[in-house]
């Protein structure tokens, strides 16, 4: 069921290809909204995104604000609409429709208020995900499956959808995978679930800012996801929430906050939860994270996300999709086709033969070897890539990996 990855396509053969690679490349000016040293190829997006240049100037204003309006901030500024304002600008990059989407909080913490608010629906139900999900999102479930004294069934990626069967309560997954990039079919997953009477919780920290997203098209019912990696929000940037508009009124949010009333600022010392996605917020925005994270969602407003997507030789089977932000490279698939036979050979879940650079090996080895090459190595096995990285470094980053290939003694654990 439901898997999704495109063909790669980059196959140049020589620098001045590359170079007519980069000049071509429509993408290619956003590069310059970013602000990284000239001499540096990036290659840690998928961990912390670079910073957009007009950050350090929204960073400034809200600084002043605080300075000089202090609180009343709070309405001149606009800063008590941040999370509404901010989320419905995600939305966009979403596929979400307003009042849909609120920024505030983390992803763990956003998982943990939309596992409790799925289980509050469908009592009794167990919880389903992949024994491949990002760690945290596994410890979170398990916290909420013991909370709700409920199963927490873990299976393997490739068997999740045939996983989905009555008895289910909710599904949760990452939609693209952290370790592989493997991309999960939204629309056929979330249906599957809704078809045995569950509901579906999409982690989406590697798919927003990466591919292409339409949550109201794929009739997803939750998702959650972070803002500091493809999306360029910052260090500790908040998260984003997603509530379908039809579940607005039977969903609760298990940690209800001021900002999560319906009028924060009358101080009720009752509890009225917001009629949409807002009764999904709890405490007061982090504003100057805020100003740094507008910037990088205004930036990303201008992007068409489908040219992302599907620009000539992105590396698209990428173990992180590419992005503006965030170009990468997959080791056993462009690393191998750029550099030759690397590895071993191993079949793929479609049954396709990919090359296999052993990641975790290669790299510990590398950096033993090859002293000033292993961040290098570090960095493209690590996958995203920084907007400023045309074809041509890409060029020198197979030559990195071709050294490090011919002095390490590569081994498979």
């Amino acid at each position: 069921m439901g898997h999704s990855q495109p063909a790669l396509t980059l196959r140049p053969s020589s620098r001045a290809e590359f170079l007519r690679l980069d000049a071509e490349d429509p993408l290619a000016p956003v590069r310059e909204e970013f602000d990284l040293p000239a001499e540096l190829i990036y290659l840690d997006g998928n961990s912390l995104g670079a910073m957009p240049r007009e950050a350090r100037n929204r960073l400034s204003e809200a600084t002043t604000q605080w300075a000089h309006g202090l609180i009343s901030s709070w309405n001149d500024a606009g800063w008590a609409e941040a999370p509404t304002r901010v989320g419905d600008k995600i939305g966009r990059l979403l596929g979400a429709r307003p009042s849909e989407v609120v920024m505030g909080d983390n992803t763990s913490v956003n998982l943990y208020k939309a596992l409790n608010a799925a289980l509050s629906l469908h009592r009794g139900g167990a919880i389903l995900t992949d024994e491949q999900n990002f760690p945290t999102d596994l410890y979170v479930a398990e916290a909420v499956a013991k909370k709700w004294g409920v199963e927490l069934r873990r299976v393997p990626r490739n068997q999740l959808g045939e996983a989905i069967q009555h008895g289910v309560a909710v599904v949760t997954a990452t939609h693209v995978d952290y370790r592989t990039g493997h991309m999960l079919e939204m629309r056929e997953f979330t249906k599957a679930a809704h078809d045995a009477g569950a509901l579906f919780v999409w982690d989406l920290c590697h798919s927003a800012g990466a591919v292409p997203l339409d949550l109201n098209g794929a009739d997803a019912d939750l998702a959650v996801g972070c803002t500091y990696k493809f999306l360029n929000g910052g260090p500790g940037a908040p998260a984003y929430f997603f509530a379908a508009r039809r579940l607005h009124g039977d969903l609760n949010n298990p940690i209800p906050g001021w900002f999560g009333h319906d009028h924060p600022f009358d101080f009720d010392s009752g509890y009225r939860p917001a009629p949409d996605a807002r009764r999904f917020l709890t405490g007061t925005p982090a504003i100057l994270s805020v100003a740094a994270l507008e910037a990088a969602i205004d930036l990303w407003l201008t992007i068409d996300i489908a040219l992302v997507r599907s620009s000539p030789g992105r590396g698209r089977r990428g173990r992180r999709p590419s992005t503006p932000g965030h170009r990468e490279i997959r080791p056993d698939a462009a690393v191998y086709e750029i550099c030759g036979h690397v590895g071993r050979r191993r079949k793929t879940e479609r049954g396709a033969e990919a090359a296999d650079l052993p990641r975790t090996s290669l790299c510990r080895q590398g950096r033993r070897a090859l002293g000033h090459r292993r961040r290098h190595l570090r960095e493209l096995l690590d996958g995203g890539v920084d907007s400023r990285l045309g074809k041509l470094d890409v060029l020198q980053l197979a030559g990195e990996v071709r050294v490090v290939c011919r002095h390490v003694e590569v081994t498979v654990p």
